[in-house]
């Protein structure tokens, strides 16, 4: 690119509609994977899917 940013550092997101899909589009990206393992966030053992079910409701 043209800058000293990696291109796999770059995050893109395209223009939605409504702000609530903006989880959504960085979930299925991989982006909060990518920052936990960048920050060294420690994950929870197990994934709790209901909060991003919910969310997908409340757009839908």
């Amino acid at each position: 690119m043209f800058c000293q940013v990696d291109k796999d550092h770059v995050i893109c997101m395209p223009d939605v509609k409504t702000l609530y899909r903006v989880p959504l589009l960085l979930e299925e990206s991989g982006v909060y994977n990518f920052l936990s393992t960048r920050l060294n966030l420690i994950q929870k053992s197990s994934y709790d899917e209901s909060f991003m079910i919910k969310w997908r409701d409340l757009i839908e």
